[in-house]
């Protein structure tokens, strides 16, 4: 059963919710708001001619870390990001390995949680002065 409160003021109304003919069947317990997939759901979708061209090679790639506040004996809420690094990557077509172009790193400082962990220090290798600067 779903509880449906009125729009209007008038008494709330219990509702009870039943499959739609061909729609699948409803599941049982607290995942009742779920259905199973139906043929149509599970069935091949057909391809658009733009996704059936084989995939461009590409030559450049950022890669991008973050690291975050963290603590292995309390929950830290919110997490606050402390470390925000990239690197800039060429890979040259039908050649082994990667190149490094550019790298970059910015270390920001917690707002919540200012005080890092000695669990974050030793985790991901930041240290208090490298975040209040």
């Amino acid at each position: 059963r779903v509880h449906a409160p009125s729009m209007d003021g008038a008494p709330d109304v219990d509702v009870k919710k039943k499959p739609k003919k061909g729609k699948g069947k409803m599941m049982k317990g607290a995942w009742s708001f779920l259905k199973h997939p139906s043929k149509k759901d599970v069935a091949p979708r057909k391809r658009r001619k733009a996704l059936d061209l084989p995939p461009r090679e590409f030559t450049h790639m950022v890669v991008v870390d973050l690291e975050w506040t963290c603590d292995n004996r309390r929950r830290l809420d919110p997490l606050e990001i402390i470390e925000f690094s990239g690197i800039l990557v060429r890979q040259r077509p039908r050649q082994p390995g990667l190149e490094v172009i550019s790298e970059f790193t910015r270390y920001l400082r917690p707002v919540v949680n200012q005080a890092l962990t000695n669990f974050c220090i030793e985790l991901t290798g930041i240290r208090q002065d490298q975040v209040d600067k």
